[in-house]
């Protein structure tokens, strides 16, 4: 049973009314459940590279994507992407996702495959490139991944599409200056966003094409073949991006040397020992005594794996370890069906010895450790759609890790729930985190909280709506901190009314916004 909180926005786009009445409320019965995720503490030495903005300042470089990928990736996932490199051929690797594979990568987001590459896979022996590659290497990389599903006859083909269907509205850039962008009294969607676009899969915009939106964005599934939507979507992602997709090719070079030719032949490697401690962070919690320890260290061009188990004191060493300035090294324990890793190393280069320390927690399933501490909402038009970015602060206030036992289809676990309205499209609705249930209209969250961190949820979504909409959310968990709502389309004409004012402009990442909203306190 839904207990509302009133607090109402009104708005006015183009000219046109818009209701827009968002419910806080508290839902009962709804509480959140977990599942298992690699998790991994931040590491201890100072980053060489500026934080991260969050998405691309400029047009992501195919052509810079491609030789970081030729240069990083290429042992584990091939020349090509197919997932049939080096490593995986010699079974140094096994399980490496097939980067061409169309169907795999229709429903995730160019995000995802840049937070994979920033973040690493430690499960899966796939290193993390923060510290290595810049922010805007990192979206290079990303997309040309990500493109790779694409060939140049597709391309060509949606190019067409484009230039005969969509471009009078959208421009030919895709920037939605179209000749006929002025007539239409809504803001055409701007596909040279790159805010936006890192956020959509190809799942999204081809329903967008397919279904279209109100009356100024027909239904291309009436007049288009689904191969002719998917050449156009394909083409939409360039938009974004600058320079062609270079062709993967073949090299003629003499064959890559093994990791252990590579590791002895170091301008500047001596060798080392890696040693640590595995602690159980929550009172009362033990370490087992045969837990295995596994170390992981390589550059881009070779990896090594070595395991160990702990000492009863929870010890662990790893001697005769290659020490090198282009080496990183990451260890990593699994207990309690989830992974645990370290804080990672890099540049061990003149020294003797180094220390991993490694925490790990016992587990718990009760929600009621869970909290919201605040919710930030970023509106904006596209076409005859509502554009919403939703992004949840949560906390987890136990000394576990949050999680549960139970099980979905697809093997994975849910850990927390959240409502969209009805009718609305999840956008980063991808394969490694987020699930949109086709039943209902509930978002599960797959990642495991662990406590005393902010874990951030953040969903974008378009809601569809012809002249109004209504817009009613519950909340799951204990709500107590900041409610905001920050707009940068000047199409947009707000009237928050008494219980969600408008409270000034705000800069943030030189974009300005003006931003309504309060403080909230809600109990389920």
């Amino acid at each position: 049973m839904h207990t509302p909180i009133n607090y109402k926005a009104r708005f006015s786009i183009g000219g046109l009314a818009l209701v827009l009445i968002l419910i806080i409320s508290a839902c009962q019965g709804l509480a959140g459940e977990p599942e298992i995720i690699a998790t991994l503490p931040p590491a201890t030495a100072a980053p060489t590279l500026p934080p991260d903005i969050g998405y691309p300042l400029d047009a992501p470089n195919l052509a810079n994507g491609a030789q970081i990928f030729a240069e990083n990736c290429t042992r584990c996932h091939g020349t090509g992407g197919a997932g049939d490199g080096e490593f995986v051929l010699n079974g140094q690797v096994e399980n490496i996702p097939d980067l061409t594979d169309a169907a795999r990568r229709y429903e995730r987001t160019p995000q995802e495959y840049f937070e994979i590459i920033t973040n690493g896979r430690i499960e899966s022996l796939m290193p993390p490139w923060k510290g290595t590659l810049s922010e805007a290497e990192r979206w290079d990389v990303a997309f040309y991944a990500y493109m790779l599903a694409y060939d140049t006859e597709q391309l060509a083909q949606g190019e067409a599409i484009w230039v005969q269907e969509c471009a009078e509205c959208h421009g030919e850039s895709g920037a939605g200056d179209g000749p006929e962008a002025a007539n239409i009294p809504r803001s055409v969607g701007d596909f040279t966003n790159l805010q936006n676009v890192i956020g959509l899969s190809d799942a999204a915009i081809y329903s967008i094409s397919a279904e279209g939106q109100g009356p100024h964005m027909p239904a291309f599934s009436e007049t288009l073949s689904e191969e002719e939507l998917r050449a156009v979507t394909a083409y939409v992602r360039t938009l974004a991006t600058s320079g062609d997709i270079p062709q993967p090719a073949a090299t003629e070079e003499a064959p890559a040397p093994s990791a252990t030719e590579e590791a002895t032949t170091s301008a500047e490697e001596t060798t080392g020992t890696i040693q640590g401690v595995v602690t159980n962070e929550t009172p009362g919690g033990t370490v087992p005594s045969d837990l295995t320890v596994v170390l992981q260290y390589g550059t881009p061009e070779w990896l090594e794996r070595l395991e160990t188990t702990i000492n009863e004191d929870g010890t662990f060493i790893f001697e005769n370890v290659p020490f090198g300035s282009d080496i990183f090294y990451q260890a990593f324990v699994e207990y309690n069906d989830q992974f645990f890793g370290g804080n990672i190393l890099t540049d061990l280069s003149g020294q003797d010895t180094a220390e991993i320390q490694i925490r790990i927690w016992e587990l718990t399933e009760d929600p009621s450790v869970l909290s919201i501490s605040s919710v930030l909402y970023q509106l904006s038009a596209a076409g005859d759609t509502l554009r919403i970015l939703q992004i949840y602060r949560i906390n987890n206030d136990s000394d576990r890790v949050f999680t549960t036992s139970e099980t979905l289809p697809d093997g994975r676990r849910p850990v927390l729930s959240f409502e969209l309205p009805p009718a609305s499209l999840l956008l980063n609705n991808d394969s490694g985190r987020y699930i949109q249930l086709e039943d209902r209209p509930v978002v599960i969250d797959t990642q495991p909280l662990l406590p005393g961190e902010d874990n951030f949820v953040q969903l974008s979504y378009i809601v569809p709506y012809e002249g109004s909409a209504i817009i009613e959310q519950a909340i799951t968990y204990p709500l107590n901190g900041p409610v905001r709502l920050l707009v940068a389309d000047e199409v947009l004409e707000i009237d928050g009314g008494e219980q969600f004012p408008y409270l000034g402009e705000e800069t943030i990442r030189d974009n300005i916004y003006r931003s309504y909203g309060g403080t909230l306190q809600l109990q389920p």
